[in-house]
């Protein structure tokens, strides 16, 4: 059962939810989700996952040979899972460079900056925000979904007390 961790996209956008969690496979190919192990309740879960690994791997036996099916279904659900990850982070830059566009915008408004302009600076303004909104969005979501990593990658950790 090999295990592996994976990002769950709506972390971009909401941080609230478990930003990483552990998935083991079974000999079919489908996934299992391990309770309790995932980025929130395990300090170290990149070093943990990989002593289980390892531990798999020593225990397996030297017979075992992973199914290209198999494997061939892992594969797909990882590039799902980075394209998943992409739309998602693509979605909230979008979003927040709307936003801001949108403060600044009435910020100008409000302060009285735009009094002396012709009509249409408004409305070339937030399209032009909502322009550069897509193209941040669309340049970090294919970004994120087009890594040929796994969809998380090792994050840099602090060192705790039982490290």
């Amino acid at each position: 059962m090999p295990s592996q961790i994976q990002a769950n996209p709506a972390s971009v956008a909401d941080t609230g939810v478990i930003p990483e969690f552990v998935v083991v496979y079974d000999r079919d190919g489908g996934q299992m989700i391990l309770p309790h192990l995932n980025s929130k309740t395990v300090f170290a879960l990149h070093k943990d996952v990989a002593e289980l690994r390892a531990l798999w791997e020593r225990l397996r036996g030297e017979d075992w040979t992973a199914l290209p099916k198999v494997a061939a279904m892992i594969a797909r659900t990882r590039r799902h899972m980075n394209r998943q990850r992409g739309f998602v982070a693509g979605v909230a830059a979008w979003a927040r460079v709307m936003v801001t566009g949108l403060v600044l915008i009435l910020a100008l408004l409000l302060t009285g900056a735009l009094d002396g302009t012709g009509e249409n600076t408004l409305t070339v303004a937030a399209v032009g925000f909502a322009v550069a909104g897509v193209a941040v969005g669309v340049v970090l979501g294919r970004r994120l979904a087009g890594q040929g990593k796994p969809a998380a990658t090792p994050q840099p950790r602090r060192k705790g007390l039982h490290e």
